[in-house]
């Protein structure tokens, strides 16, 4: 064989073995891992972008849109396709829409930073937006960068709460019911070629988003921008450190406006620590004081155990009861029952709940709702403090009966007060009034009777001596012309260490209308005021304010009939509150051998304390009750039981002091 030969021989084999190479490699890859290369390119001709669902709006009862979603766009730039001369035509392109200089646009695009992707405007409207469908920069991101937004403010933003930076609900209806107005996101599946230019749209792959349902509540605006007016004219009027106020329907449990003061503005709620953006309606908890004398006298109805004139001897003011002191505000040496709340009677009061039993008492309170959440559909509800017959030392009983040692929330009160006038039938206070679909109602909440708890007769009868209150007793103040109203007022002293407050009160007055067939209940508390201490000058007179308002609204709320009144009455009340020494009605529980060892969990001893307590060994949730009563802000890690306090205790307590604690299950 000759070289020739030989060598075109060794050709053929290498083309032929390179030949073999190729359609093995060819095989592999279109049969053997035909599926791996086939994603491969999916994977770099689609891509897939998710297109976020439009949140649903929440609405007042009336149809006004108290929250609803903003629909804008942001624009990016892709810096790895985007050559100078895309560059330099977007950056014209953008200063002329928006009216920043050329110069600014390509410092941005220009800038180094490991970021691929650079923003160039953030929340475009749709409308603005548009005007960029006429370009086609291949190189240009559009993101959907939508915006929640409360059109009223601060209106009801404790009840709203508000969606956060990172879109996440947070408090209030947002989100209780965020999983209905979220709605499902959808994916938008984009085929780009070889040169990252978008050839089509893949509709037969992508899922369009859906939107969220609307939530419908019961609060109605007006009356909630009404009573945030009152309450905050009220609060400033007497100096006070914050305010609560609830209008309620007493007959379906319908919650018509819940305001807190100060609030804040859930359109800008990073500016706002957690005392203003907690709800303080339903999270803090307070001792109530002589509005809890209606509930005890309701029990003493409801057993026939007092009359309503009988006549009980009140010791001129001042009567040594066991360990303790009690004192009256003002001086009787006999009242009848009726005038023992009227006049809001301490001694009285404690006299005549000598007359049932300690279970029986409790079992009432509990009846009415003390010690255990209503069940309003409003995240962070607190259960308040009721303790059991076994814990009561030898006057718990009777300082229970005037508002002292048990803790309520306002909510609490109102819901108590709304089955004292509606007939005796405790409801569930609520404020999601329906769910809809495309306005087709998918869900709605009905009134709902938790239990009877007094009579219809007990029930009349405490409507009519609540309306002696108002006429002839301590919320003359809350008197409105030609119209009835009924109501209680109450002052309790708040605990400081061991000992109650010369200075420092809550004032409160839970009030309702018309007397004869309430419509409404109305619920004002206020926290601290420097200008007078009692809810008959410094609650009662909001009330006041704000059903004179209500009646402005809405006329058939008001009445025709001519009252005759004697103004003399109530010039003798306000004669003897200038008159009123700085002595406390309650002393001190500091000589009282059962009370040394003071527990949070059945104990509202923690009020107004100034040094701050231990809590490791608490539960969380008993932990950051101890931390709200004390009005700190917190932060809590973990679940289980507190392992750990950043606030030592004993330490002083400091005003928008923050305490971060660590919990661990054991």
């Amino acid at each position: 064989m000759n070289k020739s030969v030989a060598r075109a021989l060794v050709v053929l084999v290498f083309i032929f073995g390179f030949y073999i190479l190729v359609v093995g490699k060819l095989y592999k890859v279109q049969v053997l891992e035909h599926d791996k290369y086939v994603l491969i390119a999916k994977r770099q001709s689609y891509r897939a972008i998710k297109v976020n669902a439009e949140r649903g709006k929440i609405l007042d009862r009336n149809g006004e849109v108290l929250a609803y979603t903003k629909n804008e766009i942001s624009f990016w730039v892709d810096k790895k396709i985007a050559d100078n001369k895309l560059r330099d035509s977007i950056a014209t392109v953008f200063s002329t829409l928006f009216g920043k200089s050329k110069q600014h646009y390509l410092s941005l695009i220009n800038k180094k930073s490991s970021s691929r992707n650079v923003i160039l405007e953030k929340k475009v409207s749709l409308t603005k937006a548009a005007l960029l469908d006429d370009y086609s920069f291949r190189c240009l991101i559009k993101r959907e960068d939508n915006s929640r937004v409360y059109p009223f403010g601060s209106a009801a933003a404790h009840v709203l709460g508000f969606i956060n930076k990172q879109g996440v609900a947070v408090e209030g209806i947002e989100k209780k019911y965020d999983k209905f107005l979220r709605g499902k996101d959808g994916k938008l599946i984009r085929q780009f070629d070889s040169k990252s230019r978008l050839v089509t749209i893949r509709d037969d792959v992508s899922r369009m988003p859906e939107k969220g349902k609307n939530v419908v509540l019961t609060i109605d605006i007006n009356m909630q921008k009404l009573l945030e007016k009152a309450l905050s004219d009220g609060v400033n009027k007497f100096k006070g450190k914050s305010g609560v106020g609830i209008i309620e329907n007493p007959n379906t449990g319908e919650i018509l406006a819940m305001a807190n003061i100060p609030n804040y503005d859930p359109n800008n709620y990073n500016y706002f620590d957690n005392y203003h953006l907690r709800n303080r309606a339903i999270t803090d908890l307070y001792e109530p004081g002589s509005t809890m004398k209606t509930i005890s006298m309701s029990m003493l109805l409801q057993n026939e155990l007092v009359k309503a004139n009988e006549k009980i001897n009140t010791e001129n003011g001042k009567y040594r009861f066991k360990t303790v002191t009690i004192r009256d505000d003002h001086k009787y040496s006999n009242l009848t029952a009726i005038e023992v709340l009227e006049h809001s009677s301490n001694i009285g009061m404690i006299k005549l709940i000598e007359r049932i039993e300690p279970a029986k008492f409790y079992k009432y309170l509990r009846n009415f709702g003390f010690g255990n959440k209503t069940g309003i559909e409003l995240p962070g509800e607190q259960n308040g403090n009721l303790k059991k017959p076994t814990r009561f030392s030898p006057v718990s009983k009777s300082f229970m009966s005037i508002g002292y040692e048990i803790a309520v929330t306002p909510i609490q009160i109102t819901n108590a007060y709304s089955a004292i006038v509606n007939g005796g039938k405790l409801l569930r206070p609520y404020v999601m009034k329906a769910i809809e679909d495309n306005s087709m109602v998918i869900d709605k909440t009905e009134p709902e009777e938790i239990r009877r708890v007094i009579s219809t007769e007990t029930s009349n009868t405490l409507r009519t001596w609540l309306t002696g209150v108002v006429e002839e007793g301590t919320a003359q103040a809350a008197q409105i012309s030609n119209l009835l109203v009924g109501g209680k007022t109450g002052t309790s002293q708040k605990l400081v260490g061991k000992v109650y407050s010369h200075t420092d009160y809550y004032t409160s007055f839970v009030g309702f209308f018309p007397a004869e067939n309430p419509k409404l209940v109305c619920y004002i508390m206020v926290d601290s005021p420097r200008k007078q201490k009692f809810g008959g000058t410094v609650a009662a007179p909001i009330f006041k304010n704000v059903v004179d308002g209500l009646i402005a609204l809405d006329p058939t709320l008001g009445s025709d009939k001519k009252i005759e009144r004697k103004q003399k009455g109530y010039d003798k009340f306000l004669a003897d509150v200038k008159q009123e020494k700085s002595k406390s009605n309650i002393k001190s529980f500091a000589d009282i051998e059962s009370r040394k060892n003071i527990n949070i969990d059945s104990d509202p001893g923690y009020f107004g304390r100034r040094t701050m307590p231990s809590l490791i060994g608490k539960s969380k949730r008993n932990a950051v009750a101890v931390l709200n009563s004390l009005g700190l802000n917190y932060e809590v890690a973990g679940h289980g039981r507190v392992v750990k306090q950043s606030v030592k205790p004993g330490s002083k307590i400091k005003k928008y002091m923050k305490v971060k604690l660590v919990c661990r299950a054991r």
